[in-house]
């Protein structure tokens, strides 16, 4: 007849010394272990963004680089493609991009030469 192999949970309790655990202390990890197991794993973004944003430096620059992206849009794409009659100016001349002297404008103008 074979004798039952130790079982390792209890091993390493009983190095242990000062440790009394409960009588069913070995059924509720059991029982918690097999709960977890069935239980679906969450996915998507609700679970990866509080980890993400867990620290605030990353909360401050989820806020702040979404931003900043979002008005260098808007000012690119009005200077590239202005809508008539809002050409910007100011004390300081002109925002075009593709006006002589930028480097858009003088790409095009040598585009356009060949």
């Amino acid at each position: 007849m074979q004798t039952p192999e130790p079982d390792p949970l209890s091993s390493l309790l009983r190095q242990w010394p000062d440790l009394e655990p409960g009588p069913t202390f070995e059924q509720d990890v059991l029982r918690r272990l097999r709960l977890e197991a069935t239980r679906p794993a969450a996915a998507g973004l609700w679970v990866w963004l509080p980890t993400w944003l867990g620290s605030p430096w990353r909360l401050a620059w989820s806020v702040v680089l979404p931003l900043t992206l979002a008005l260098l849009v808007g000012i690119v794409s009005n200077h590239v493609m202005p809508v008539a009659g809002t050409h910007a100016t100011t004390a300081y001349g002109s925002f075009s991009v593709l006006e002589p002297g930028t480097v858009a404008g003088d790409y095009l103008a040598m585009m356009e030469a060949h």
